[in-house]
């Protein structure tokens, strides 16, 4: 199961991140080896889908929900639906389009029964690209969803005690200040103490490839 050799053929007219293609194997080893067969998840900041379509050729058994600003849905719809094509198996996780959610929002978002006690929340390279508000409520709208025990996995680049593990960071963080002075790479102290405000327990934080990371809460 955890061998990966399948990637998704990329659908025409649909937004592609390189990114995406290449960190997803390596996210894809830490997650695969975290959850059970049949495990829910629901992914916060799908963005084009690309990680969903992944996950859902490479373990079809998942039942994996994505979720993004509705300008998102059509890329999304398009990954999933390429990434079906050439799956063999018949998922349950092809009957879950994706749901709106908008962090900006002041209220909680309103699900269906389905979406509620899950295994899993997943958000990758979201934290530093939102505003700090927005993180917060990611930590809110995360542990609202998980069932007792369940497990929140955010992935992305952070400072720690203030500092960057890497020059190539620094950089990037210059870059995301000047996209818009809202963005920025967050510091684990401050992500963590969210995390533990809403319930969640930190389990692990994985090194990944490229100075990015694989934080790990469990909800209490």
């Amino acid at each position: 199961m955890n061998h990966i050799s399948k990637t998704v053929t990329p659908p025409l007219h649909a937004s592609y991140s390189a990114a995406c293609e290449r960190n997803q194997h390596a996210i894809f080893s830490v997650l695969s080896a975290k959850l059970a067969h049949g495990s829910k998840v629901f992914e916060i900041g799908s963005g084009s889908g690309q990680h969903a379509a992944y996950f859902l050729l490479n373990r079809p058994d998942l039942l994996w929900q994505c979720a993004d600003l509705e300008i998102n849905h059509r890329c999304i719809n398009s990954w999933l639906t390429a990434s079906q094509s050439q799956s063999q198996s018949q998922s349950k996780f092809k009957k879950f389009g994706p749901v709106n959610l908008d962090l900006l929002s002041t209220e909680l978002p309103q699900l269906d029964s389905f979406l509620n006690d899950q295994d899993a929340v997943y958000s990758a390279n979201t934290a530093h690209f939102i505003p700090r508000t927005a993180v917060e409520k990611l930590f809110e709208v995360a542990a609202s969803l998980l069932k007792t025990g369940g497990r929140f996995y955010l992935y992305g680049p952070f400072k720690y005690n203030g500092k960057f593990t890497s020059d190539s960071n620094r950089e990037f963080n210059n870059w995301l200040l000047e996209s818009a002075d809202f963005r920025a790479i967050r510091d684990f102290d401050w992500v963590n103490t969210l995390a533990e405000q809403n319930g969640l327990q930190l389990l692990a934080d994985h090194t990944m490839p490229a100075n990015n990371q694989m934080l790990e809460w469990q909800k209490r």
